[in-house]
Order: C-alpha cells, then sequence, then structure tokens
C-alpha cells in the first residue's frame, strides 16, 4: 500500500505546531519538508488508518537536505502492544538512530541506540518490520535495530511528535525530502 502517490499531499495532514512547524510540498515526486521552528511533520489524514496486517513493514526513501538533527522520525503502529512508537534517522545533533519510546526510554537511551553518519543529500532506504515480537529497522542494508518487545512497554516520546500517530514524519530543525512510503503485510 503506498501512502503517497507521488504528485501530492492527498492523505496527509501538515502539523501546524501553533504555526512553528516547517513548509511541507509535493514537488518532482517527492515530499519536501522545511526546517521547523524545531518540527516539521505531517500525519495521515484517515487517523483510523490501520497497518495492513498485524505483521508488516514500512519502506521509505529519505535525505537530509540542511539541518544538524534528525531527518526522519517515521511514527508507526505496534499493533501487537496496541500502541504507537517511533524510529528516528539522525537525532539528538545528528546521529542517533533507534526507537524512541522503549520502557519509557527514548532512542537515546535505550537499547536500539546506535550513532550513524547521515551524509547531507545523500538518499537513505529505511525500512522498519513491525512484528508480534521484534522490531527490526534497516538503514540501507545495514540493520540497526533488532529488539525484543513481547515483554517490554512500546509508547511515544511525550511532546508534540505524539500528533504523528498513528502514521507520521518528523523532522527536527531539518530540511528533508521523502520519496515512496509504502506499508507491506508480512507473511
Amino acid at each position: 500500500q503506498e501512502l503517497f502517490d507521488g504528485k501530492s499531499l492527498a492523505g496527509w495532514q501538515r502539523l501546524d505546531f501553533e504555526g512553528s512547524g516547517g513548509r511541507i510540498e509535493a514537488s518532482n515526486g517527492s515530499i519536501l519538508f522545511s526546517r521547523g521552528n524545531p518540527l516539521t511533520a505531517m500525519v495521515v489524514s484517515d487517523r483510523g488508518l490501520m497497518p495492513p496486517a498485524e505483521e508488516y513493514e514500512i519502506i521509505l526513501r529519505a535525505r537530509k537536505m540542511d539541518g544538524r538533527d534528525f531527518f526522519c522520525a517515521l511514527t508507526f503502529p505496534v499493533p501487537a502492544q496496541s500502541a504507537c512508537c517511533t524510529f528516528v534517522a539522525g537525532g539528538w545533533g545528528g546521529g542517533v538512530t533507534g526507537i524512541s519510546n522503549i520502557d519509557n526510554l527514548d532512542a537515546n537511551r535505550n537499547t536500539t541506540r546506535s550513532s550513524l553518519r547521515y551524509e547531507t543529500g545523500k538518499w537513505y532506504d529505511l525500512k522498519v518490520e513491525i512484528r508480534r515480537e521484534r522490531i527490526r529497522c534497516w538503514v540501507d542494508q545495514r540493520l540497526v535495530v533488532n529488539t525484543l518487545i513481547a515483554d517490554k512497554t512500546i509508547s511515544m516520546r511525550p511532546g508534540d511528535i505524539e500528533q504523528c500517530q498513528p502514521f507520521g514524519i518528523a523532522s527536527f530543525a531539518t530540511a528533508s525530502e521523502f520519496k515512496s512510503l509504502r506499508l507491506r503485510a508480512l507473511p
């Protein structure tokens, strides 16, 4: 299921954050986020949209255009936990990658944390796999998150990012570009 038609923002709602959210536009097959003060974000307009199955994956192309913090924070539901969480790429000054929140700890403080170097202008293929007992995330072909969740609390980091539920994308003081956001049921 493709959530971006490549031509418009149909099916999406820009989050304004009381006037501090950055501009979002569709152009040349991409979604462009300008820098927010600090967040730029959008959420699916159908807040009742459900994943295609209890176990599914999300595939997204993203790149940082300008800025020094996360260029992609992908919020998604975890059906087995009846909760949502966020895969963060490039947070806390540009390198922290992981899931916010696991056991009430954000990506900078939990066991999913890794540090990667993201190049400005380079496209990255991001994939998040949600299973009943595990979440795994890849940046290009590199597995960066592989965490068991059956006995853990999954939740959102408190704050404006909570508005990105159930499916949303955000950047923090960073201009970004996105392509091809797809959901796929897993066998």
